[in-house]
């Protein structure tokens, strides 16, 4: 499937508007304290959610709030800092394309670190059910979402898989690219 870029490209309305949904359902995700912005607290719930869900070792707790914090840190969130959908959305599309394919990998394999919650280096279906528990995510979408990143279909995740997927949500702008379903159905 080839990609097309927010930058340096002309889009069709329908693909500025499809991206846009895209994003709008990234925020909606993130939100997770449905307070029409994103802050450091909604990582810190997702971190709680994480911990609670995941039933962790004292070690894993400590992986995933790290992995946790370098999302933060990387994305520049911190005490204060509140993103509304707007300049959530403009902050990704005005970002250099290579510099947010960068991004994009660094922060996604951050997160694999956190959804991998047993540490074995894969995400397995119970992970990412937990996953989508935690993110709010209608637990009927998750096999669909789950057997589109795995797209080896070997029954895992991997770092690899996980990163390509999220990835493409953030950068692809076609309806039929692989990273649609990363945060599940897409809102409206």
């Amino acid at each position: 499937v080839t990609i097309l870029y927010l930058v340096n490209m002309s889009l069709t309305d329908k693909q500025k508007a499809f991206f846009a949904r895209k994003m709008k359902t990234a925020f909606v995700k993130l939100d997770v304290n449905k307070a029409g912005y994103l802050s450091i607290e909604d990582y810190q719930e997702l971190t709680k959610r994480f911990i609670e869900y995941g039933k962790l070792s004292k070690e894993d707790e400590q992986r995933i709030q790290k992995a946790m914090e370098d999302v933060c840190i990387s994305i520049g969130m911190s005490e204060g800092v509140k993103l509304t959908p707007e300049q959530y959305l403009s902050g990704i599309i005005e970002m250099p394309v290579e510099e947010r394919k960068i991004m994009a990998k660094s922060l996604l394999s951050q997160w694999f670190d956190v959804v991998d919650t047993n540490g074995d280096g894969v995400i397995s279906p119970q992970e990412f059910a937990v996953y989508f528990k935690i993110m709010g995510i209608d637990e009927s979408a998750t096999q669909a979402s789950f057997d589109l990143i795995d797209t080896n279909h070997d029954g895992i995740i991997s770092r690899d898989e996980f990163v390509a997927a999220g990835e493409d949500f953030f950068i692809g702008v076609e309806e039929t690219s692989g990273g649609t379903l990363f945060y599940g159905p897409l809102v409206d």
